[in-house]
């Protein structure tokens, strides 16, 4: 369970979520690739993760990349433009290490293997 909204003898409004919960299933990391890096991050991609407060690292294993920037306009093509621009990656990590790591966590991940 992630959160309760409401606390006990409240009324909420009609239609508004009484409970979030996490769903359940793989645990993944959500981060942002620089362009730069988006050609080395392709599904099926090995990973390091380190979080912050952890000695070890975590292995995940890229799932998705989205094809579209976020965070800039897509008018942004410049050559010097296109350095900032991020695409979202969702990384799956192994779920025996990683279920005691807080959701919402900050991460640095590392491919296994960079092409340089």
């Amino acid at each position: 369970m992630e959160a309760i909204p409401y606390k006990l003898g409240e009324r909420p409004a009609a239609g508004t979520p009484l409970i979030v919960m996490l769903a359940d299933g793989t645990p993944y990391a959500r981060v942002y690739v620089p362009e730069p890096l988006r050609t080395q991050f392709l599904p099926g991609t090995h990973t390091h993760i380190r979080v912050d407060g952890r000695d070890d690292e975590l292995n995940g294993v890229v799932r998705f990349v989205s094809a579209e920037a976020a965070f800039t306009p897509y008018y942004a093509l410049t050559q010097e433009d296109r350095s900032r621009l991020a695409y979202l990656a969702l990384i799956d990590l192994d779920e025996s290490a990683a279920a005691n790591v807080p959701t919402g966590m900050p991460v640095q991940v590392e491919l296994v293997n960079p092409k340089q």
